[in-house]
């Protein structure tokens, strides 16, 4: 093979590659952080595998979940992969969204966390921005991809309760 041939096949099985897996194009990217401080889009935030897990932290972030809002009127509206490990991101229209039960679910759509019924609102959209490592305004810690107080503590909860 000449080098010609070497590097279209090495490009060629790159783009493979990287087009498989269940999550997002680059492994780090700001986990943690409030996503609606750098981004545009209406909501965003990270599912973590650790209640406590540190801003940064993409090998503590939770691969294959997946960020969804139900509404008051029985609407799912499902938020879309970000940039990064465990980010998710939701691009569309709020204007009608009102109070909202936010869930995270897993790769088969099975709801595995979940908050208070209909406990967020449209201003509770930057999912980060409460939920950081020690919990702020309320939140216990980070979203996570289980029911934190249930499979931990039995206090009945769920870990993205506000």
């Amino acid at each position: 093979m000449n080098k010609k041939s070497i590097f279209l096949t090495i490009a060629i099985g790159a783009l493979f590659f990287s087009g498989c897996g269940d999550d997002e194009f680059h492994a780090k990217h700001n986990q943690g952080k409030n996503c609606l401080e750098c981004h545009s889009f209406k909501g965003g935030g990270t599912i973590f595998k650790s209640i406590d897990a540190k801003d940064y932290d993409e090998k503590m972030a939770a691969r294959g979940y997946n960020i969804q809002l139900l509404l008051k009127d029985g609407t799912i509206i499902k938020y879309s992969k970000g940039n990064g490990y465990g980010n998710r991101k939701y691009s569309g229209n709020i204007d009608n969204i009102g109070n909202f039960t936010a869930q995270i679910v897993d790769q088969n759509g099975t709801v595995v966390n979940h908050s208070r019924e209909n406990s967020h609102n449209i201003d509770r959209l930057a999912c980060n921005r409460c939920h950081t490592k020690d919990g702020a305004n309320g939140a216990p810690g980070r979203v996570v991809n289980f029911n934190f107080y249930d499979n931990n503590q039995n206090f009945g909860l769920s870990s993205i309760q506000e």
